[in-house]
């Protein structure tokens, strides 16, 4: 999953952080379950994708869960919690145009030494065209 570190830096836990009291009960003591953690991961896998595409954004209501899934899980603040989505959202952003304009500049510079390689042939066959030739006539 190219975004896992993203929904790391989501979910991971503050050692240092006190439990936010503003956490509803059911959220509060969420299980530690592996498919549990894993259910929650792709969960919020699937809610950060449109905002990776070039333009996208999350709806409010998906940024408002978020904030409410991250408080829970870490034991951050509200505030604390709206920071941390609001951050690893930029730099998830910001991960995925650096890697558009990466590939761009890839294609451009493998299609100019594909051209390059195709010319490369070319004056090759020309060259062996000619020695072939001149070979051919001089005594064969």
């Amino acid at each position: 999953m190219p975004n896992a570190v993203y929904i790391d830096n989501l979910l991971r836990k503050d050692p240092t952080a006190t439990p936010a009291s503003t956490t509803t009960p059911a959220m509060a003591a969420p299980a530690n379950s592996g498919s549990d953690m894993n259910a929650t991961r792709r969960e919020v896998s699937r809610i950060m994708a449109p905002s990776l595409l070039k333009g996208g954004t999350v709806s409010p209501a998906d940024r408002t869960y978020l904030v409410k899934l991250v408080s829970a899980r870490t034991g951050l603040s509200q505030a604390d919690a709206e920071q941390r989505v609001d951050q690893v959202n930029t730099q998830a952003k910001t991960a995925a145009d650096q890697a558009r304009k990466s590939a761009a500049k890839f294609s451009l510079w493998l299609a100019a030494s594909m051209l390059a390689g195709a010319l490369a042939a070319a004056l090759a066959a020309v060259e062996g065209g000619n020695l072939r030739n001149r070979e051919w006539y001089l005594g064969r």
